[in-house]
């Protein structure tokens, strides 16, 4: 049985809308949602198994507002968008490559929310940001853009509406 298969059905159609309206590519992949308790420093992860792709979202964030919600899941639909696309060898030696590198993880965390800013969440994941922080957690440059570059490109970005 999938870990995920008893997901919390309010965030699993949240994860719905979010992949209908703005990741429909994800659409054909088996992907599932649930609350987990992880460990301190993530705030949601995703793992793929077997073709079978989950997102966790760690249980401190059971609190957070519907758009900060959004931030962290577009976030995560954003790597898998741009993890689905490589091939079974190219996932691996990038896997490997973001738990062994920091210089990987940095590039990969900075590509992620620029493509997260581009399909309009920008907003969504200032308000995953500061939730966070209001929650303790605190974020590096492995996290990906620092605040004042994120607020830049926000500023920067013509606005697109996202329900």
């Amino acid at each position: 049985m999938n870990p995920c298969a008893a997901g919390d059905p309010p965030i699993t159609a949240m994860l719905r809308r979010l992949i209908a309206k703005s990741f429909p590519e994800l659409k054909p992949l088996d992907l599932t949602i649930a609350f987990r308790r992880l460990d301190d420093e993530d705030c949601l992860r995703y793992d793929c198994e077997s073709g079978r792709y989950s997102i966790f979202i760690n249980d401190f964030l059971r609190g957070a507002p519907r758009r900060a919600l959004e931030g962290g899941i577009a976030h995560e639909l954003c790597h898998l968008l741009h993890d689905s696309r490589l091939g079974p060898v190219q996932r691996q030696f990038a896997y490997d490559s973001y738990a062994r590198s920091a210089a990987y993880r940095i590039r990969d965390e900075r590509a992620t929310e620029i493509r997260q800013i581009e399909r309009g969440y920008g907003p969504h994941l200032l308000a995953f940001w500061r939730f966070a922080r209001m929650s303790g957690h605190t974020f590096g440059r492995e996290h990906g853009l620092p605040l004042r570059e994120l607020i830049a490109r926000l500023r920067d970005r013509p606005r697109r509406r996202t329900f």
